[in-house]
């Protein structure tokens, strides 16, 4: 009727350690697993890739010692897309799946609780309805067992090896986009925060480039020759910004008056030059 102890006892501590690894990899915050979905914390897809590789190597190599045997579940399509949808929304609503949503609850967040009892109707429901489920949607476009091995006849590890590098490379790109990500929110932090404690004076844009203006100007018989970056900031240029060149004011920090901007998202000192050179419009505000 049940398992031996010795397996029982290695069930506990595998969940143990998945609980405490969720935990210490943060996929147990609410805030971590919905700015997943809002792009801009890439922490739980970096957990998922990195447990689907490891997980598909580990399977592989103790099934080849065999310590373990494949238990491949039927590929029926149709359920496992509305399943995914399912899985996916409530995920997005509740910020938790399964797995983290009991580790939450464990930790003693009060809306996961409210989340795990939704778990357990809708298993209920599934179970009461799977009858019907099972001779219907789930006989739709329904492969049977098969994997990716015995449709295209090329070895498992040849796809874990495929996996592996295509996990590598979306690292790499999490990687760049995060570092991209970290430098735009400093350089707005900086620019927000001249504006708010900072002098004027005029200045000269010497030079234009799709993404960056080239100005100086001088503060206290010292000139200064700089640059911003103004790729977030396209929506605050009053032209194009070849037609930015030519006087300009600016704003600097009067403790570093090497610290300054031409524009931020509150306020820009730049004027638009026509083509003609005849007429100036100046924004500001």
């Amino acid at each position: 009727m049940f398992e031996p102890a010795p397996r029982l006892l290695l069930g506990l501590l595998t969940g143990f350690l998945f609980g405490f690894f969720l935990q210490k990899a943060r996929v147990t915050k609410f805030d971590v697993i919905v700015n997943q979905f809002r792009l801009k914390d890439f922490t739980v897809l970096k957990v998922m890739l990195t447990a689907i590789v490891t997980g598909g190597v580990g399977v592989y190599l103790l099934r080849f010692e065999g310590l373990a045997n494949l238990h491949v579940k039927p590929a029926q399509m149709v359920g496992v897309v509305l399943g995914g949808l399912i899985f996916g929304v409530g995920m997005a609503v509740l910020g938790y799946c399964p797995g983290t949503g009991l580790a939450a609850a464990a930790e003693g967040s009060r809306h996961a609780r409210w989340g795990v009892l939704g778990m357990l109707l809708g298993g209920a429901v599934f179970a009461e309805t799977y009858a019907f489920l099972s001779g219907n949607v789930l006989k739709w476009a329904d492969f049977g067992k098969i994997t990716l091995p015995d449709v295209t006849g090329v070895p498992a590890w040849v796809w874990l090896a495929g996996l592996a590098l295509v996990a590598a490379a979306v690292f790499a790109l999490i990687e760049r986009f995060e570092r991209r990500g970290s430098r735009a929110a400093r350089e707005k932090r900086r620019r927000l925060a001249v504006n708010a404690r900072s002098r004027l004076t005029e200045a000269t844009v010497a030079d234009a480039h799709e993404d960056t203006l080239f100005y100086s100007y001088t503060v206290r018989g010292v000139q200064y020759s700089t640059s911003q970056d103004v790729t977030d900031l396209h929506d605050y240029l009053p032209g194009e910004p070849g037609m930015l060149v030519g006087p300009a004011t600016v704003k600097y920090v009067p403790e570093n008056p090497a610290n300054s901007i031409l524009v931020c998202e509150e306020w820009s000192g730049l004027r638009r030059y026509d083509a003609d050179r005849s007429h100036t419009t100046t924004e500001r505000s």
